[in-house]
C-alpha cells in the first residue's frame, strides 16, 4: 500500500534536509575551511569491500533505530556530508567529485533521508503515544516496518553499486 501522506512529508524532509546540505557546503566553500586534505584512496573493488560498505552503512543506519539520538545523528551525518562533499569540490573538482558520487548516490543519498526520516517519525510516533494512551505503540512501530525493509534493500543495493563499479 503507498501512504501518499508518508512520501509527501519524506519529500519535504530530503527537499529540506538536501538544500540544508547545499547550504552547510556553501559557507564551508566561503570559509575555505579545507586545503587539500582529500585524497582518494586506492580502492579493490570487490566482495571484500561491499561488505565493508555493507557493515559501515549498516552501522549507520542502526544509529537511526535509537531515535531519541537522532536528532544529533542527522545534524552529524549531514555536516559531516556536506564537509567530504565540499572537500572534494575544492580539490578534485566539481566533475571529478560528481563521478565519485554516481551511481551509488543516486540510491544512497535518498535512502540516508528516509531512514533519517523513518527516526523522525519513530520519536513523533513515541510522543504521540505517550501522549494519548489509546494508540498502540506496537501497531503504530509496525506499520513503518516496510519502508525500514525498503531503506535496507537501498542500503545493500547501493554498497553492492558502489564496491562493485565504484
Amino acid at each position: 500500500m503507498i501512504d501518499n501522506k508518508f512520501w509527501k512529508e519524506y519529500f519535504i524532509f530530503s527537499t529540506l534536509n538536501f538544500l540544508g546540505l547545499i547550504s552547510l557546503g556553501f559557507v564551508f566553500f566561503q570559509l575555505n575551511l579545507v586545503q587539500n586534505v582529500y585524497s582518494t584512496p586506492e580502492r579493490q573493488l570487490g566482495i571484500s569491500l561491499i561488505l565493508a560498505i555493507i557493515k559501515n552503512n549498516l552501522i549507520n543506519f542502526c544509529q537511526y533505530l535509537c531515535f531519541p539520538l537522532s536528532p544529533i545523528w542527522i545534524l552529524f551525518d549531514d555536516i559531516h556530508l556536506s564537509f567530504l562533499v565540499t572537500t572534494a569540490i575544492q580539490t578534485i573538482g566539481v566533475k571529478t567529485t560528481v563521478i565519485h558520487l554516481l551511481p551509488h548516490g543516486l540510491i544512497e543519498l535518498p535512502n540516508l533521508f528516509l531512514y533519517q526520516f523513518l527516526s523522525i517519525k519513530l520519536m513523533r510516533i513515541t510522543i504521540t503515544c505517550f501522549k494519548n494512551k489509546q494508540l498502540s505503540f506496537l501497531k503504530e512501530v509496525k506499520s513503518l516496518k516496510g519502508y525500514y525493509c525498503f531503506s535496507l534493500v537501498l542500503l545493500i543495493i547501493a554498497a553492492m553499486i558502489e564496491g562493485g563499479i565504484g
